[in-house]
């Protein structure tokens, strides 16, 4: 639940506020592997780590990250930067 600011603390009260917000465990998002797939597939139009795509869907269980992961890794469409070790889409075609 987010926290509310008294009307006396000003905007540091609002700061405090966010700050005390973003560190409150979120509810996860209901979301399964197969959908969540198609949207970590839309986040690899970048090179990525597997960390940066945790973090990216933190609001997510890790069991449906990895169970999404699976998917996209048994059809065979990530590939791998060299140089970085980051995942991209494989090229279709």
């Amino acid at each position: 639940m987010p926290v509310r600011p008294s009307s006396a603390g000003g905007a540091n009260s609002w700061a405090t506020a966010a700050a005390a917000a973003k560190d409150a465990p979120r509810a996860d998002r209901n979301i399964g592997p197969e959908a969540l797939a198609a949207e970590i597939a839309a986040r690899l139009d970048a090179p990525r780590h597997f960390a940066d795509i945790l973090q990216f869907f933190d609001d997510v269980p890790h069991q449906t990250i990895v169970q999404a992961w699976t998917i996209l890794r048994e059809a065979d469409r990530l590939d791998r930067e060299v140089k970085t070790g980051r995942y991209v889409l494989k090229k279709e075609g």
